[in-house]
C-alpha cells in the first residue's frame, strides 16, 4: 500500500471506531467532471467529503497557484452540489 492508501485506511478505521461509517475512498462526486474526493460519505445528510492537502514544502499538488485554483473550483462545485 502507498502512504496515501495507508492514511485513508487509517482515517476510515478511526472514523468507524467512533461509529462514523459509510465513507468511500476516491469518490467521484461531479456528474460533469472527473473530480474525486479523497474520502466521502455520500449517503450522509448533507453528504460529507474529506480532502488531504499536500504540503507546499513537499512539492505536492498544492505547490503551484494553478493547482490551488483548480482545487478551489472543485470545492466550489462540491458546495453548490450540497457537499460539506
Amino acid at each position: 500500500m502507498t502512504q496515501r492508501q495507508n492514511t485513508l485506511a487509517l482515517l476510515t478505521l478511526l472514523l468507524e471506531q467512533d461509529g462514523i461509517t459509510g465513507f468511500v475512498p476516491e469518490y467521484r462526486f461531479s456528474p460533469t467532471r472527473r473530480w474525486r474526493f479523497d474520502l466521502a460519505c455520500p449517503l450522509a445528510k448533507p453528504p460529507v467529503a474529506i480532502e488531504f492537502e499536500g504540503g507546499v514544502f513537499q512539492h505536492g499538488w498544492h505547490s503551484s497557484i494553478e493547482r490551488y485554483i483548480t482545487d478551489a473550483r472543485k470545492y466550489t462545485e462540491a458546495a453548490l452540489l450540497g457537499w460539506r
